[in-house]
C-alpha cells in the first residue's frame, strides 16, 4: 500500500481485516492514526511509522497475530496500552531511552533497538560503498522506494533533496 501524499489522517478501521495487506510504510506526511485502523489485518507482518506520528491510540493492531515489527520514531510520545492486544510476536523498533522503549518495558513488549546509521549508508549495510550510490540513483529514477529515514541518510550534500548528486558525492568520496 502506498499512502498518497493528500492523506493526513488515517481513519478508524480505515484497513480493518484487511488480510491482504502483509507490510505498510506510514510516510512522516501522515499525522494521525485512529484507533482500530489496522485492526485483525491477520497477515500484517511489519509496520513502519512515520515521524509525523506523535501517538498510536488504542486498539490500532489489535489481533493483527502475524505482527512482528514495527518500528516506532522518536515523534511518539504517548501508546495505548491496548495498541497491540492480541500481537503474541511483536517487537518494537525504536531508539534508545525513547518513549518506545519505555513503553514497550513497562508492557513486557520486546524491544530492539535502531541503529544509528552513517549518512549516505542509505541500505542500511553498516558502511558507505557503491552499492549505497546505486540505490540513490535507482531512486532518483523512480525504480526503487526508500524509507524516510533511509532518504535522510541519502542526502549526502545536504542540500534538502535526493537526487544524483548525493550518489556523485558519494562516488568521489569513495575515489
Amino acid at each position: 500500500v502506498k499512502i498518497p501524499y493528500n492523506v493526513k489522517e488515517i481513519k478508524k478501521y480505515a484497513f480493518r481485516n484487511c488480510n491482504s495487506l502483509t507490510s505498510i510504510r506510514i510516510p512522516d506526511y501522515v499525522t494521525t492514526i485512529y484507533e482500530n485502523a489496522f485492526r485483525n489485518c491477520k497477515n500484517l507482518e511489519s509496520v513502519e511509522i512515520g515521524s509525523g506520528i506523535t501517538t498510536i491510540p488504542a486498539t490500532v493492531f489489535m489481533n493483527c497475530e502475524k505482527l512482528s515489527a514495527v518500528l516506532i520514531p522518536e515523534s511518539v510520545t504517548s501508546i495505548d496500552v491496548t495498541a497491540f492486544n492480541n500481537c503474541p510476536n511483536v517487537t518494537i523498533y525504536g531508539y534508545k531511552d525513547s518513549y518506545a522503549q519505555q513503553f514497550a518495558e513497562e508492557n513486557s513488549i520486546n524491544f530492539a533497538v535502531i541503529p544509528e546509521y552513517e549518512i549516505g549508508d542509505v541500505d542500511l549495510s553498516g558502511i558507505v560503498d557503491i552499492r549505497d550510490a546505486t540505490l540513490i540513483q535507482s531512486y532518483s529514477v523512480a525504480l526503487k522506494e526508500l524509507s524516510d529515514y533511509q532518504l535522510s541518510l541519502a542526502d549526502v550534500n545536504g542540500d534538502g533533496a535526493v537526487n544524483v548528486a548525493d550518489a556523485t558525492e558519494i562516488q568521489r568520496i569513495l575515489v
